[in-house]
């Protein structure tokens, strides 16, 4: 590997998006690090996140920070990532899918529901938002549609879906 090749751009947008996992107070000043550098920091990270996971497995409650990962090979995690949060903000299990949708680039996730009854029908999530901004970004949106979700159970008279500007 030359030590004068620069690293890539989704490198250190990654390094960026998790430089505080290991280290907060660290202050770096990224575009004077090289490839080899961002490299081993990337995997720092990765060692740690790791780390985290597996003494977190043994834990019984549920620490939302604590999640850097989220497996999207299928969409069982995302949903008991979902209902723990439902759960811990709302005091009431989420009995709708949670899935991911690799085609929505326009929006964080969705809540669908059947209008004409408001009836919850599922949560999807952007698996391209996840790709992009890591999985703190993804349990943000999930609260946002969890709140959507259990007004429309209340049958809440507040609008439900956003107004398009």
């Amino acid at each position: 590997m030359n030590s004068n090749q620069k690293p890539t751009a989704l490198m250190l947008k990654y390094l960026y998006a998790h430089l505080f996992v290991v280290d907060p107070k660290r202050e770096l000043i990224l575009e004077k690090l090289s490839y080899q550098d961002v490299y081993e920091l990337i995997q720092q990270i990765k060692q740690f996140t790791k780390e985290k996971q597996q003494s977190l497995s043994h834990s019984t409650s549920f620490q939302e920070r604590s999640v850097w990962r989220i497996d999207t090979s299928s969409s069982m995690e995302l949903y008991q990532i979902g209902n723990q949060l439902s759960l811990q903000y709302f005091g009431r299990p989420c009995k709708i899918p949670i899935e991911w949708d690799k085609s929505v680039k326009d929006a964080a996730g969705r809540f669908i529901f059947e209008r004409t009854h408001q009836k919850p029908i599922k949560i999807v999530q952007s698996l391209w938002q996840y790709n992009q901004f890591g999985a703190q970004h993804v349990i943000a949106t999930l609260k946002h549609e969890l709140v959507h979700y259990h007004l429309c159970l209340q049958k809440s008279p507040l609008q439900m879906v956003h107004q398009s500007s």
